[in-house]
């Protein structure tokens, strides 16, 4: 029994199923949800370690903190990955520039597209989203020639996380939940229209993984909403 383990909290690490940068699989999903849940109603600390932006559903689950990072092996746990050559890792980096609102990651080249089409500043960062890594991509000129490089790539990204895990650091599970609800809404939307001007991004695509985490927010909701909206304000 969990509730047996003598301990103050949990540094969670789970591995993404099919080595997935975006997960798909609901089931697994599911599961992550269902654990971390499980953790926090016995009032353990929790983090949950080596995610990216899908790591936001342990909000649901008010858990404590995630632990991200800059390169894709700080944001999903692969452990092939702390195996390889320093070499092989170099080359696999590109510069990406993450929206915060379609929650997705774009080739920072993409950019160039947009200005080019006039559509740059539907990617701009407002409110608090906005920061002095990123908004050099929105001065006027091409984004290609400004001087946006990788390291103000991962600023920009960890900024926008971290602004996103204010935004559903809440009083109450339901409102936790229709706020998490409406981010995955307005993500779809937005991927959907930049979808349909050619605008892709591969692997790095949230859209991928929007089912599968409306799924696994279902199922927390289901199966242990009762207790967490009674638990909520002492966990």
């Amino acid at each position: 029994m969990l509730s047996a383990v003598d301990v103050d909290g949990y540094y969670v690490v789970a591995r993404s199923s099919n080595e997935e940068y975006i997960i798909s699989d609901a089931k697994w999903m599911m599961g992550l949800a269902k654990l971390l849940t499980c953790l926090k109603l016995q009032k353990r600390r929790v983090i949950l370690a080596y995610t990216n932006h899908q790591g936001l559903i342990a909000a649901l689950a008010h858990v404590d903190a995630i632990a991200s990072g800059n390169y894709m092996n700080t944001r999903q746990f692969v452990p092939g990955r702390f195996r390889s050559k320093k070499e092989d890792l170099e080359l696999r980096k590109s510069n990406w520039y993450f929206h915060p609102y379609a929650m997705t990651e774009y080739k920072a080249d993409l950019l160039d597209i947009a200005y080019n089409r006039r559509f740059i500043d539907s990617f701009r960062p407002l409110g608090e989203f906005r920061n002095p890594y990123s908004e050099m991509l929105f001065s006027g000129i091409e984004p290609s020639l400004t001087n946006y490089n990788e390291t103000k790539a991962f600023m920009h990204y960890l900024h926008c996380l971290n602004v996103l895990c204010h935004s559903l650091t809440l009083d109450s599970f339901d409102s936790c939940m229709d706020h998490f609800s409406f981010l995955l809404d307005n993500a779809e939307n937005l991927i959907k229209q930049y979808k349909e001007r050619g605008m892709r991004s591969q692997n790095r695509d949230f859209g991928t993984g929007i089912e599968a985490l409306r799924i696994a927010a279902a199922m927390i909701n289901e199966d242990y909403g009762f207790r967490l909206r009674i638990d909520w304000p002492s966990m």
